[in-house]
């Protein structure tokens, strides 16, 4: 059975995001010592408590402190971003993360509820461009 995590990167009352987030990457850490399959991080705006809102850099600082679990974003909001820039975003954190002993994508995003199926073919159809120019398989 794989096991992943779900982390939100919430900060308690009296903890700065500072701590919260740095908390997100021990967090991650020690999932991968327990043998956890993937780590997902969420992206969430305008709350005290959860500080993760920018997945894409949480992804980059797990992928540069762990080794062998899988990094996920458990929702982007594709319609606030240019579907361009995601998928180019995605697909540098792809590449400074791929091991070649890692069979697979190891960078695995997820379009939030709200992302209607226009925003989904212009986001794949971008992601695909990328992924031939790299000379990569779109995932």
């Amino acid at each position: 059975m794989k096991l992943s995590v779900l982390d939100q990167s919430t900060a308690a009352e009296g903890v700065s995001q500072d701590v919260a987030i740095r908390e997100t990457l021990a967090l991650a850490k020690h999932c991968e010592a327990l043998g956890y399959h993937r780590y997902w991080v969420s992206e969430h705006h305008a709350s005290d408590s959860i500080v993760g809102t920018a997945p894409e850099v949480l992804m980059a600082a797990i992928a540069a402190t762990t080794s062998q679990i899988r990094v996920g974003s458990a929702g982007v909001m594709l319609p606030h971003y240019a579907a361009l820039k995601v998928a180019e975003q995605f697909r540098v954190l792809e590449a400074m993360r791929v091991p070649p002993e890692i069979a697979g994508c190891v960078i695995r995003v997820s379009l939030g509820p709200q992302t209607n199926a226009a925003d989904v073919e212009r986001f794949l159809a971008e992601w695909r461009r990328i992924a031939a120019k790299a000379g990569t398989k779109a995932a």
